[in-house]
């Protein structure tokens, strides 16, 4: 796990995932642009159970995935429950951070105190949005130009929708804390 940033409430973190973990319904819903190969992660070794002979000690090439954790400790549960609830209510919304699960993990210390953490998973995104803003150099070519203004719109096409947004039995109107995926597919 890759620590990315610590809030208010919770701690985020990049996981990167090897393909072979990933729980099929999970899998089926990845872009395939979303796979990549780790150099080191994404190498594992052989074994004499699982392959025919010719390949003993050699490395394979695995694939992985990359997600983003967030952690909640004990203070901040209600929080967790909250935002694991609107994920969940949101996640299908084009331009929305995915939601792809939870888990919890129990830690003891060495006074032997249990500390329980909870996580959700959710789709990674490399950028937010003044990130991918600062980023981009002036465009000078009609075609990055029109791409650009393209992939803007479709921010605030997304923005749009949570006005009067009603997911599941669920409404929201006005303000939402809102996750919007900015990566390459934006």
């Amino acid at each position: 796990m890759i620590h990315v940033s610590s809030g208010q409430t919770a701690e985020v973190s990049r996981v990167l995932i090897q393909r072979v973990l990933v729980r099929e319904d999970i899998h089926c819903r990845l872009s395939k642009d979303l796979e990549f190969i780790d150099s080191e992660f994404g190498q594992v070794g052989c074994y004499r159970e699982t392959l025919p002979r010719w390949l003993f000690g050699t490395l394979m090439v695995v694939k992985c995935y990359q997600f983003t954790v967030k952690s909640y400790n004990k203070a901040n549960h209600e929080v967790y429950r909250r935002e694991m609830d609107n994920f969940q209510g949101i996640s299908d919304i084009p331009g929305i951070v995915s939601y792809y699960g939870y888990f919890i993990e129990k830690d003891e210390d060495s006074n032997g105190t249990v500390h329980m953490t909870k996580n959700i998973l959710l789709e990674y995104g490399d950028l937010d949005l003044d990130e991918y803003l600062v980023g981009k150099l002036p465009l000078t070519i009609r075609i990055e130009i029109i791409d650009f203004w393209e992939r803007l719109f479709r921010v605030a096409t997304t923005l749009k929708k949570f006005q009067n947004l009603e997911v599941q039995r669920h409404r929201y109107a006005g303000f939402v804390s809102l996750c919007l995926h900015f990566s390459t597919r934006l």
